[in-house]
């Protein structure tokens, strides 16, 4: 997905919220373009290794 503002850290926990999804996780693999990375900041598009299934219209939010 793409960072819309704001910064994502392994170790951020994140809220991921559609139609049928509903789950929260904490970050811990990020990718951008198959490299491993720390910090995502924003208008990055990146990868997240995740434990449920997401779908294209889903949202992600940042849990503080």
């Amino acid at each position: 997905f793409k960072v819309a503002k704001g910064n994502i850290n392994l170790g951020d926990r994140l809220h991921f919220k559609g139609h049928t999804t509903d789950f929260k996780q904490i970050v811990t693999s990020m990718q951008i373009n198959r490299v491993p990375i720390k910090q995502a900041k924003k208008g990055d598009e990146i990868g997240l290794l995740v434990d449920s299934r997401v779908r294209r219209r889903d949202l992600v939010y940042k849990i503080l």
